[in-house]
């Protein structure tokens, strides 16, 4: 409503020819004269006047004439022009002159108590709350009516929980903002007046705050972690509030590290996935909300790169072999790192020549199967990783195979006795090959017939005993293995026994 315009309305008597407003009257409700300023609902209220007699007076409302009417022999007038609604600025014109204004407020619209007609709760069993009913809901549906279109605002205890603007037909519904549990007499208002009021008891679950309750620590000397405290679990369990069935993120130094949704009851539960060293800052977020802080600090044991950090060579000048040298050992000792009790598996050209499980340090050692000569790149595997390669040259001493190379002849017209030949010596020199160092037997038809040890290099030599004459199946045997048989033929001189064969006269 505009705010009036006060003015002064001259009193009537003899007319000095200028016209006058003296009076205007509401035919409607309360009816009477009215001062200027006011504000009535009569569209049509009756203004009254002076001019100079037999004059014409023309009525002008915020400038648009509205009616004429003619003075009488006294100079007076009446009139009762139809005025719109709102804020009239009157005036009158006659004989080229204008009165003082006169200001009318016209408010005809019927004014309509709002009225609260029903609460709806929309939690649990959700329906209709009777008045002086109980409802789980703190965020009831409130509706009723008003004026239409007008702005209507809600209130539970005096505090506003919500306003709208009623519709086209009057009606309007607000869901509340929170309501605290307990008895809570709601009203509406609206252009001034109140409803009577509704009353519910509100006993709703009220729900935790958003926090983290407690870290736990799963690793070595297990228990919870306080505030601040140091913990050598990297991946520990983190436990808290929040709503029930509320999805929960649990972030690190702003990084998130697990998710979760929380139970029935609101609680929840997160094993992190792997801290870094240092401090860490937990934040859990739900429903864009954050909880406090909790500090930790983390001295979690790292685990070293999947790795192969020394070669070592067992066979004669000993010692440490480095990336791309040479050695005589094919059966190097190989060692690294990985995570404490993996299983390890160690490569050669992508060969597997051994495996074993890391300790509870991470170290591991292992001793090759036999490499063959050549570039060998070792490699080691472990949960589906790969170290990087360490490449060594293998130039390791080949042992010959345990074999007979020759049967030498020792009588007669001496030489090399050939395979499956004839031989008149019955004590041959055999020699061949065998592993350094090695012991060796001689055997002559499953007869052993002599032994001796292998050389620096692997070659052996041996005189039997005295064969048989006949075919001799020659074998070495060392280490448990034979060689291949050598054939010769022993057709040897035999030596008559001493004897007196005769006596002639």
């Amino acid at each position: 409503m505009s705010e009036p315009l006060i003015i002064t309305v001259e009193a009537s008597g003899a007319s000095t020819g200028r016209p006058v407003i003296t009076s205007v009257v509401d035919n409607q409700g309360d009816s009477g004269q009215v001062e200027h300023g006011a504000t009535i609902s009569d569209k049509s209220p009756t203004l009254s006047g002076t001019a100079a007699p037999n004059a014409y007076v023309e009525i002008f409302s915020s400038g648009r004439s509205v009616g004429v009417v003619q003075a009488n022999a006294e100079g007076h007038w009446s009139i009762t022009p139809t005025l719109s609604e709102g804020l009239n600025i009157l005036s009158v014109k006659s004989q080229g002159q204008y009165s003082e204004i006169f200001t009318l407020n016209i408010e005809t619209a019927t004014t309509v108590k709002p009225t609260i007609e029903n609460v709806y709760d929309n939690l649990g069993e959700s329906g209709l709350v009777g008045e002086g009913a109980i409802t789980d809901d703190n965020t009831p549906t409130v509706s009723g009516n008003a004026r239409p279109g007008a702005i209507v605002q809600l209130y539970a205890n005096g505090r506003e929980v919500g306003r709208t603007q009623a519709d086209s037909n009057g009606n309007w519904s607000i869901t509340t903002s929170a309501l605290e549990n307990g008895q809570q007499v709601l009203k509406v208002a609206s252009e001034g007046q109140f409803s009577d009021g509704f009353t519910i008891n509100v006993e709703a679950f009220i729900t935790p705050p958003l926090s983290i309750q407690s870290v736990y620590d799963n690793q070595g000397t297990s228990g919870l972690v306080g505030e601040g405290a140091i913990t050598d679990d990297n991946t520990p369990t983190v436990s808290g509030n929040a709503r029930p069935g509320a999805i929960v993120q649990l972030y690190v130094n702003g990084r998130e590290v697990g998710r979760t949704q929380a139970d029935s009851n609101g609680n929840w539960s997160i094993t992190t996935s792997a801290l870094e060293n240092g401090q860490q800052v937990l934040k859990v977020a739900s429903e864009g909300q954050f909880s406090d802080g909790f500090t930790i600090n983390v001295e979690a044991f790292t685990t070293p790169p999947l790795s192969i950090q020394s070669v070592y060579d067992n066979q004669g000048t000993s010692g440490l072999v480095g990336e791309g040298a040479i050695t005589d050992d094919n059966t190097p000792t190989v060692s690294g790192n990985a995570r404490p009790g993996a299983i390890v598996q160690l490569y050669a050209n992508g060969r597997e020549v051994g495996r074993t499980q890391a300790d509870s340090n991470g170290n591991w050692s292992i001793t090759t199967s036999a490499l063959e000569n050549g570039q060998q790149v070792l490699k080691v595997a472990s949960e589906g990783q790969f170290s990087d390669g360490f490449t060594i040259n293998v130039e390791a001493f080949t042992t010959p195979p345990l074999s007979i190379q020759s049967v030498y002849d020792n009588q007669g017209s001496s030489g090399l006795v050939g395979e499956g030949a004839i031989t008149d010596d019955n004590t041959p020199t055999v020699s061949g090959n065998a592993r350094p160092g090695a012991i060796v037997q001689l055997y002559a038809n499953g007869r052993e017939v002599g032994r001796t040890q292998a050389d620096s290099n692997g070659n052996w030599s041996i005189i039997t005993s005295a064969l048989e004459n006949g075919q001799q199946v020659l074998k070495v045997a060392s280490e448990g293995q034979f060689s291949d048989g050598f054939t010769i033929n022993v057709e040897a001189f035999t030596t008559p026994p001493l004897s007196i064969q005769s006596v002639y006269d």
